[in-house]
């Protein structure tokens, strides 16, 4: 284990005296309290220099652009009127595919919690598709969700179903799940499922 690094003890080695690096890096000598570099070409010094004579002009430009409190002049600001644009909102176009027009209500929904937009995913309708066969024989519930993190299932009316989840916690947490990016739905006589990634 090396010793530890103290006023006397820096690490370097003794001038004169071969480290692992000899030979291969620049070697760093100590004396007269400085670093000194030794088989460095004059091109890296003259990076070095460059780049420091930059950092220090850069440093002095900025600071002179610094303008002290106690001498800011103050200046008299004239009163504007100003008219105020209601802010644009967004226009969704119909998801290709979706045969519901489902994605633009989740979208329209969704931005009004200031969130992003999903796209439509054809591979999770045809899942949610599969839970309403299960949903037909065995009555509403979740059977099978493919790539789906989250799932809604309803009963009831196409038109009522976006009411209806919103109106439960649950529902509406998959809904306006900030990390959902594509989004499917498919209806079987009164049963709905939505499926989300």
């Amino acid at each position: 284990m090396p010793a530890p690094l103290t006023e006397g003890n820096t690490g370097l080695p003794a001038e004169g005296e071969r480290s692992q690096w000899s030979g291969r890096h620049p070697r760093v000598l100590q004396g007269d309290g400085y670093l000194k570099l030794q088989n460095v070409t004059k091109s890296v010094c003259r990076a070095v220099l460059i780049a420091i004579v930059m950092a220090t002009m850069t440093s002095a430009a900025n600071a002179q652009q610094v303008v002290r409190a106690d001498e800011a002049q103050p200046t008299a600001v004239q009163p504007t009127a100003m008219v105020v644009q209601p802010a644009a909102q967004p226009v969704y176009v119909a998801a290709v595919g979706d045969p519901y027009g489902f994605v633009n209500w989740l979208n329209t929904t969704r931005a009004q919690y200031g969130l992003s937009a999903v796209g439509y995913d054809p591979n999770l309708t045809n899942w949610a598709a599969m839970n309403n066969n299960h949903q037909s024989s065995r009555g509403m519930g979740h059977y099978v969700m493919g790539p789906a993190r989250r799932q809604n299932s309803a009963m009831g009316a196409y038109a009522n179903i976006g009411a209806m989840w919103m109106a439960s916690p649950a529902h509406r947490a998959a809904l306006l799940d900030p990390t959902i990016r594509f989004v499917g739905i498919a209806g079987a006589g009164a049963y709905w499922t939505y499926n989300a990634y």
